[in-house]
């Protein structure tokens, strides 16, 4: 937590290496990404998440990590439905299509069908943060 609220990135890194938990909490509930991104350390936050954080953690007060920063792009990054609201909530992926036995083309090849429904384990899960994107405020 300490390493997370100071931005000290390379000790953030060590520490997972050597087995630290990522999920460990203080006394209000808080992570190290909770920390890290309400301090703005877009670096520590890359490699927590890197390291197994999870973006969907909450505080004692229900607050997730996107809800603690000030760093727009940081907390659009750290918002747990922002591109995938059906993997996130459900472990679903649908279709647009109605649920009426049609199935639907792919853009890329017409005439490709896509199933309506598709389960998607934890082992998958969707690739969402584009580390070298995010930006430190000016």
């Amino acid at each position: 937590l300490f390493a997370s609220y100071h931005g000290h990135r390379e000790l953030v890194e060590i520490l997972l290496d050597m087995g630290a938990n990522v999920h460990a909490t203080d006394r209000n509930d808080w992570t190290s990404l909770h920390w890290a991104a309400q301090r703005g350390h877009v670096d520590v936050v890359c490699a927590l998440l890197k390291g197994g954080a999870n973006r969907r953690a909450k505080d004692a007060h229900g607050n997730m990590p996107y809800m603690v920063t000030q760093h727009t792009e940081l907390a659009e990054a750290l918002r747990p439905d922002a591109y995938y609201p059906e993997i996130l909530s459900n472990g679903v992926v649908s279709t647009d299509e109605e649920e009426d036995g049609e199935e639907a083309s792919s853009s890329s090849e017409p005439g490709t069908p896509i199933p309506k429904r598709q389960t998607i384990t934890p082992s998958t899960p969707p690739a969402r943060l584009a580390t070298d994107e995010i930006s430190a405020p000016a």
